[in-house]
């Protein structure tokens, strides 16, 4: 057997040497040094391997890592809002619910504004409808109330 790989019928060999030496005496012919080195943990020039800048930059939208996200004119007032609001339903406290209801509608006021965070959405759209079903139920109860009074009143013997 040949240590050489034979030429292809019919003209040049297809196999690009370029500037490869010729095979070994072993049979087996050495790789160029390209082939499977490892790159340089750091860029020439860089002699304490410090990322370049932008390599692991932070996506757009997101705070980097340490640091706060945006700051807002005001603080969110959503969660006190949908607490009033719930408190509001169940006790019988129905001007929780319309307390909880003005200000559910007050932070998504300020959400559209951009004075209060964004993500506090949910939960003051949360608040102000919750505040519409105890207000709603509030007005129920005292047209309820006042219904019972009447019927007293008129069909006591008097």
């Amino acid at each position: 057997m040949s240590d050489q790989i034979p030429p292809q019928p019919g003209g040049d060999d297809p196999i690009d040497r370029g500037t490869d030496p010729p095979p070994s005496p072993g049979g087996v012919p050495p790789q160029p040094a390209h082939w499977g080195a490892v790159p340089p943990a750091t860029p020439p020039g860089d002699p304490f391997g410090q990322q370049p800048p932008g390599a692991w930059a932070q996506p757009p939208g997101y705070p980097a890592d340490g640091y706060p996200g945006p700051v807002y004119a005001r603080k969110s007032q959503a969660v006190p809002a949908l607490i009033l609001s719930i408190l509001g339903l169940p006790f019988c406290c129905g001007p929780l619910s319309i307390v909880g209801l003005f200000m559910g509608r007050a932070e998504m006021k300020a959400i559209d504004r951009g004075e209060s965070d964004p993500t506090k959405r949910g939960t003051a759209q949360a608040a102000y409808i919750i505040g519409i079903i105890g207000a709603a139920f509030l007005v129920l109860g005292i047209l309820a109330y006042l219904f019972f009074i009447v019927v007293a009143v008129s069909t006591s013997p008097s």
